[in-house]
């Protein structure tokens, strides 16, 4: 995994990292830690009814990265971007 061409705060550009998969459950959860950011990440989904699916995400990281607050926002928005895109015809 190679990180953005560009610096943050706490990253040098094109940083490189770990992937690791804890857990997979199919179709209900996925648990994963990134080496590199000291940050897991569990993913839980469960069918409420046919059309809709209810999501929890719970990271754990460095209170520096400012993780507990944007991150798992900015995650669940592309997720749910990319199921609505999913729908289209």
């Amino acid at each position: 995994m190679l990180g953005p061409d560009r610096p943050g705060y706490f990253r040098r550009p094109m940083a490189a990292g770990t992937l690791l998969v804890l857990d997979v459950q199919p179709r209900r959860r996925l648990a994963f830690q990134l080496t590199g950011d000291r940050m897991e990440a569990d993913l839980t989904l469960r069918a409420v009814d046919e059309t809709r699916t209810e999501v929890t995400l719970v990271v754990e990281g460095p209170w520096l990265i400012g993780l507990r607050r944007i991150f798992p926002h900015q995650a669940l928005e592309l997720l749910h971007s990319l199921l609505r895109t999913s729908e289209l015809p």
